[in-house]
């Protein structure tokens, strides 16, 4: 199978970074405006990070799992270019 050199659609990662971003962002809606020395920050998104990834539930995991196929799918309909993940 030809594969692409660098294939964000066939990373669920990247959907999972958006997922816990966006919880992240719904959980504490000041963490955009967080302030202070740099060490503070990262300590505290840290913090908030590691609280939001423990509830991300299963089922979100299972979906990014189950989309697999369709995303290889998408990509060997697109002949490798652009899809709509």
């Amino acid at each position: 199978m030809q594969w692409p050199a660098n294939s964000p659609d066939l990373n669920p990662i990247e959907h999972f970074w958006a997922h816990l971003k966006l919880e992240l962002n719904c959980a504490f809606s000041d963490t955009a405006k967080l302030a202070g020395p740099p060490e503070t920050i990262r300590k505290k998104l840290t913090e908030r990070s590691l609280e939001i990834y423990w509830k991300i539930d299963e089922e979100v995991l299972n979906k990014l799992v189950e989309s697999m196929p369709r995303r290889v799918e998408e990509v060997i309909k697109a002949n490798s270019w652009y899809t709509s993940y």
